[in-house]
């Protein structure tokens, strides 16, 4: 289950906030070395985590969060503008109807268990449900099969390039009930994984 995270609702959720932001340490900080993230040696944030970054977590029978996923306008200064816009060539899509993706990341002992595929999907499903017809994001290039694999349509946005060692790609991925009926045909996942209160949001 996917529940959604923003400025609305955080401050009922203290507990999710917390446990996203541990396990993005242990992902990018501990696993990948991003050290510039590290935040007192307990979270891992960067300048992107404020009032307008939409959190979805995949959370576990017992509420505890597995999988996890950011969603960012656009319209605002972000990710792909202000640090790779190089990546791109071209302009960078900046649109209402566009959000990017960023920091996915799976609790390491359950990789393989569908979790990827639940907050990609989760993902999918939040923008359909917002007008939302398509997500920026900076991917490592040998990923772009498993996306593909896995029922998403990606666009390159430039050609692939070197970033601290590995070749990374920025892509555009399409949303559409197309793709959502592809992905959860792929997956085994027969129904929406949003929470089923999922309330409709004013996305910036």
């Amino acid at each position: 289950m996917i529940r959604v995270i923003d400025r609305l609702n955080c401050n009922r959720h203290p507990d999710i906030i917390d446990q996203i932001f541990k396990l993005r340490r242990r992902v990018f900080v501990e696993e990948l070395g991003w050290t510039q993230f590290d935040v007192d040696g307990v979270y891992e944030r960067d300048q992107y985590d404020d009032d307008h970054a939409i959190h979805l977590a995949s959370l576990n029978f017992k509420g505890q969060v597995v999988g996890y996923c950011r969603l960012y306008p656009t319209t605002l200064p972000h990710m792909l503008s202000e640090v790779f816009s190089n990546f791109v060539a071209g302009r960078v899509p900046q649109r209402s109807d566009i959000l990017e993706l960023t920091r996915a990341a799976v609790e390491p002992n359950y990789r393989g268990k569908k979790i990827w595929e639940e907050v990609f999907i989760g993902a999918h499903e939040f923008c359909q449900m917002h007008g939302v017809g398509a997500m920026t994001s900076f991917i490592r290039t040998l990923r772009v099969p498993y996306f593909q694999a896995a029922g998403m349509k990606l666009t390159p946005l430039g050609l692939p390039g070197d970033c601290n060692g590995e070749q990374l790609s920025a892509v555009s991925l399409e949303v559409s009930e197309e793709v959502i009926e592809s992905m959860r045909r792929r997956s085994g996942i027969d129904q929406s994984v949003l929470e089923s209160n999922t309330e409709h949001r004013k996305i910036a």
